[in-house]
């Protein structure tokens, strides 16, 4: 009886920790299925001047595959704005400076962000397939360099 529920709790915390992070790789699924599913309804809601992107890695603190827009501040950074979980109030990310640029993917358009001085691209979001045909008006908007 013991074993069972030493077990039992295991398993909830374990299944707690990994709860944020299956969230997220759902929502991008989705989303992402949803938006090549219904490519119409996508195409309508196209907005280069403040596009969807999911992160591809973590910065300050917010986590990988966090779903959000890319907007321009009026200080000319590029900025994430997202609600974590969906629900809650909005949050904004400031990117760090650095270049970015545009990658035209099979699927999915993805920014690629190089710190200062260094030539290597990491990648630092992607933006939904609606976006595919949209990229060089996304990356006129954000003022980035398209590749």
């Amino acid at each position: 009886m013991i074993k069972t529920a030493a077990l039992t709790i295991t398993l909830a915390m374990a299944s707690i920790l990994t709860l944020p992070r299956a969230l997220r790789f759902t929502i991008f699924a989705i989303v992402s299925a949803l938006d090549v599913l219904l490519k119409p309804r996508g195409c309508r809601r196209v907005r280069s001047d403040e596009p969807h992107a999911f992160l591809t890695r973590e910065i300050a603190g917010v986590p990988a595959r966090t779903f959000g827009r890319l907007k321009r501040d009026g200080s000319g950074h590029i900025v994430f704005v997202y609600r974590p979980y969906l629900i809650f109030p909005k949050r904004a990310v400031i990117i760090p400076h650095g270049r970015v640029a545009a990658e035209t993917g099979a699927v999915l358009p993805t920014l690629l962000y190089s710190a200062p001085g260094q030539d290597r691209h990491t990648m630092l979001a992607h933006l939904l397939p609606r976006y595919r045909s949209y990229e060089k008006a996304v990356v006129a908007h954000l003022t980035v360099s398209g590749t």
